[in-house]
């Protein structure tokens, strides 16, 4: 599979930028940005390359209001697309704005029949 050049991207990547308020650290070096910054900025290099699949970890974690109903928007327009977004995570919050089906998984001693 050929490789996109980066022009092709550029558009999508300010988009995301600003949506998710990293616009103003696209020059930065991502070791000096904030948790919820470096967060931020894993889902939107996920989400530049307009994936059918998306499997994210704890996507909502450290986010502001804004911020966090920002990401679920973008998420919602993915699935809108056609996109399968498989999520783990803590935020009933999220799963209930976004979730189609719920897996709840309990602790592994449990699963297991011990105490």
């Amino acid at each position: 599979m050929a490789r996109e050049p980066e022009t092709s991207f550029r558009p999508r990547i300010n988009e995301l930028a600003e949506r998710l308020r990293l616009g103003h650290l696209l020059a930065a070096n991502p070791f000096t940005l904030s948790g919820g910054e470096k967060r931020r900025l894993s889902v939107a290099t996920m989400l530049a390359t307009s994936p059918d699949i998306l499997v994210l970890d704890e996507p909502t974690f450290g986010q502001d209001a804004g911020t966090w109903a920002e990401l679920v928007g973008l998420l919602r327009e993915l699935v809108s697309e056609g996109s399968c977004v498989l999520s783990v995570t803590h935020d009933t919050d999220f799963t209930e704005a976004l979730g189609n089906r719920v897996l709840e998984v309990g602790p592994v001693a449990a699963q297991r029949g011990a105490p």
